[in-house]
C-alpha cells in the first residue's frame, strides 16, 4: 500500500494533508470527470427497508454512471463536510465491487464501518441535513455534490429522474435501480363541458354531484352531474377562481380566488357565507394560488402555489398557516384533492402532464403520466375508483383509473 501525499498551495502558506490509497498503481484507473458519476439518491435515516450485507440498516448513497463506459470509482473521495481537508477515499484495490457499468448504479454505505468492505465509507449522514461531496482522485475536483435539509426516516432524497437536476423526497426508495418510476393512468373517457376554462373540481358532500369553477371572464361556480352536464350555475361571481373544495362536515363549499388570495365559503345553493384572506407571495410578488383541498379528519386546508418554486401550503380551519412544503417533483402544481388514504393528497401538474400521490410525512408516494393537456382540477371517487380531471382550454372532463 502506498501513501499519497497531496499538497495544496495557498497565498497563506502551504498546507499538507494525506489520504490512504489502497493500490500500488492508481494511474491505471480510468479518469473520471465532473458529471460522469452523479449522486443520484440517498437515505439519511434508514428504517430497515434496505439492509447491507451484514443486515444492518445503515444510511446509503447511490451513485449513477452517466457515461457510456464502465467506470471504477475507486480512488474517488467522499465527505459529508464541505471543505473537508481529510475526505475519505474509496478503496482502489477492489474494482469488482467499485466498478459501475455504463448507465448503472452503485450503492455505498455511509456507516463508518470501513472494515466491512470497499463500499463502506467513513462518513455518516445527518437526518437533520448537511451535504455530500464527491471529489476526483486529486481530492480537489468536485465530481458531484448535493446539500439537503431535514430528511424523513425511511424515505429517500432523489433526483426526479436519473441525472435530472430537480430532487424530491420519495416514500419508496429505489437503491441500485432507476428513479424513473412513473406509471401511466388508465384512460376511461372524456366529455366536453358546456363551460369554458374549468379551473377546479370537487365532489359534493355525498358524491352525488360535481362542482366546478372557471377562469375569467366567467368566474362562476357550476353544479354538474357525473357525466358533466351542467345542472345549475350559481348566482355568485368570483374574481379569478382557481379551485374549489367541499367540507362534508357542514356541507359547504370553499372557492379560491387566485390573485386576491380570498377563500370564500358558499352554501350548496351558492350563497356566500364567509370570506377569509390569505397571503403567500414567495419570490414572485404574487399569490398565484391554484388549488384548494379540505381534509375533514384533520380540519386542515391544503392550498397550492402554482409555480416559480411551487409550494403546498397547509392551513388550519381558521386559515392560520401551519406548514409549507416546497415541491420538486414537477414544474408546476395545478389541482389537488384528498388522496386514497388519510394524510395523502392527489396532485395534478399541468406542465408536467402528471398526477402525483403525495404525503407530507413521507413525500412522493407514486407518479403517473396522463395523456391530457392543461390539467386544472382533480377529484377522486373512492367507491368507483374513478379519478376526474378537468382540462382548461379543452373544456373537457376526463375520467381515469389508477393502474392495478
Amino acid at each position: 500500500m502506498s501513501r499519497l501525499i497531496l499538497t495544496v498551495m495557498s497565498v497563506l502558506g502551504i498546507f499538507i494533508f494525506s489520504c490512504e490509497s489502497n493500490t500500488d498503481d492508481p494511474e491505471e484507473l480510468s479518469e473520471i470527470f465532473p458529471g460522469d458519476i452523479l449522486i443520484n439518491e440517498f437515505v439519511a435515516g434508514n428504517d430497515g427497508s434496505y439492509l447491507d450485507e451484514n443486515n444492518e440498516a445503515d444510511d446509503w448513497i447511490e451513485l449513477f454512471n452517466t457515461s457510456n463506459e464502465e467506470l471504477d470509482v475507486g480512488g474517488l473521495f467522499i465527505t459529508d463536510v464541505v471543505g473537508d481537508a481529510e475526505p475519505w477515499q474509496i478503496p482502489t484495490n477492489n474494482s469488482e465491487e467499485t466498478t459501475i457499468p455504463a448507465g448503472g448504479f452503485l450503492v455505498i454505505w455511509a456507516d463508518k464501518d470501513t472494515d466491512q468492505g470497499a463500499l463502506h465509507v467513513n462518513i455518516k449522514l445527518s437526518q437533520d441535513g448537511e451535504s455530500i461531496v464527491l471529489y476526483g482522485r486529486d481530492a480537489a475536483t468536485v465530481i458531484d455534490s448535493v446539500s439537503f435539509s431535514a430528511q424523513i426516516e425511511g424515505s429517500s432524497f432523489a433526483r426526479n429522474e436519473d441525472a435530472e437536476k430537480q430532487w424530491s423526497i420519495f416514500a419508496h426508495p429505489t437503491p441500485k435501480a432507476t428513479n424513473n418510476t412513473i406509471q401511466t393512468l388508465l384512460f376511461q373517457e372524456y366529455v366536453v363541458l358546456e363551460m369554458s376554462e374549468p379551473s377546479g373540481l370537487t365532489f359534493g358532500p355525498n358524491h352525488e354531484y360535481l362542482f366546478s369553477v372557471n377562469d375569467p371572464p366567467n368566474n362562476h361556480v357550476y353544479k354538474l352531474d357525473i357525466n358533466g352536464t351542467i345542472l345549475e350555475t350559481f348566482a355568485f361571481t368570483g374574481n379569478d377562481l382557481e379551485g374549489i373544495t367541499v367540507n362534508p362536515n357542514d356541507s359547504t363549499l370553499w372557492v379560491l380566488e387566485e390573485l386576491l388570495g380570498d377563500v370564500i365559503q358558499l352554501s350548496l345553493a351558492g350563497e356566500e357565507l364567509s370570506r377569509e384572506h390569505i397571503e403567500y407571495f414567495g419570490d414572485t410578488g404574487e399569490n398565484t394560488f391554484e388549488g384548494i383541498c379540505y381534509e375533514p379528519e384533520s380540519d386542515q386546508f391544503y392550498i397550492l402555489r402554482e409555480k416559480d418554486s411551487p409550494v403546498i401550503l397547509t392551513y388550519d380551519g381558521s386559515f392560520n398557516l401551519l406548514n409549507e412544503h416546497l415541491v420538486g417533483f414537477s414544474k408546476d402544481i395545478s389541482g389537488v384533492h384528498q388522496g386514497r388514504n388519510p394524510g395523502e393528497l392527489i396532485i395534478v401538474s399541468d406542465e408536467s402532464r402528471m398526477l402525483v400521490e403525495w404525503s407530507a410525512s413521507r413525500g412522493v408516494l407514486a407518479r403517473y403520466s396522463m395523456e391530457m393537456f392543461q390539467a386544472e382540477g382533480v377529484t377522486y371517487d373512492e367507491e368507483s375508483g374513478n379519478i376526474y380531471i378537468v382540462g382548461d382550454g379543452s373544456n373537457r372532463l376526463y375520467t381515469y383509473k389508477f393502474p392495478e
